[in-house]
C-alpha cells in the first residue's frame, strides 16, 4: 500500500474514485468492444460485477493477483513508465 500512497494521487486510494474509474474503463473495454466475450459471459453467469471484482487489482497494482516474478515485472514497469 505504501507504493500506491506514494506514487498515486489520494483520490485513487482514499475514496477509491481513481481505482473505480480504472475498473469501469476495463468493464467498458470488455463489454462495449466485445473483448474476451467468454470472460464477460462467465462474469455474467456468476453474477459478478467486473468493476467490483477488478478494483482490487488496481489498488494493489496487480501484485496481489500475480505470481511474485510477474508482480515484480509489473512493479518494474510501474516505476519505469509510471501510471
Amino acid at each position: 500500500m505504501q507504493i500506491v500512497e506514494t506514487y498515486m494521487s489520494p483520490d485513487y486510494y482514499v475514496d477509491m474514485y481513481g481505482a473505480e474509474t480504472q475498473a469501469a474503463i476495463l468493464e467498458k473495454i470488455f463489454t462495449q468492444y466485445d473483448f474476451l466475450p467468454k470472460v464477460v459471459k462467465a462474469f455474467e453467469n456468476l453474477q459478478v460485477n467486473i468493476v467490483t471484482f477488478s478494483v482490487s487489482w488496481f489498488i494493489t497494482i496487480f501484485s496481489a493477483s500475480l505470481p511474485e516474478e510477474s508482480s515484480l515485472r509489473v512493479l518494474d514497469l510501474f516505476f519505469l513508465k509510471g501510471m
